[in-house]
């Protein structure tokens, strides 16, 4: 059987993970949202509540804490946000 280290969670490449999701049936089963991923953070944004959520994943591997408010996260909000624009128009 071929080694598929790609599939590993310690993959040397994998920095960060971009993600879309749609509506599907409707907002109560399940809301379109966008995230970014990378092994210490997670930013995710919901557009049909126009509200996002960022995690701590090394502190709070469960993403039991919703720290988006916490001013200590100000800075790292920020560059996410401003990465996940980037990446979007890039995608376009």
């Amino acid at each position: 059987m071929r080694n598929l280290g790609y599939l590993r969670d310690d993959a040397a490449w994998r920095m960060e993970s971009f993600c879309e999701h749609p509506t599907i049936t409707n907002t109560d089963r399940i809301p379109s949202s966008e995230a970014l991923v990378r092994k210490d953070i997670k930013h995710v944004f919901w557009h049909d509540f126009d509200r996002g959520q960022l995690f701590d994943l090394v502190r709070d591997p469960q993403e039991t804490t919703d720290v988006i408010t916490y001013p200590a996260y100000a800075s790292r909000l920020a560059e996410l946000r401003e990465h996940f624009a980037r990446l979007k128009a890039e995608a376009r």
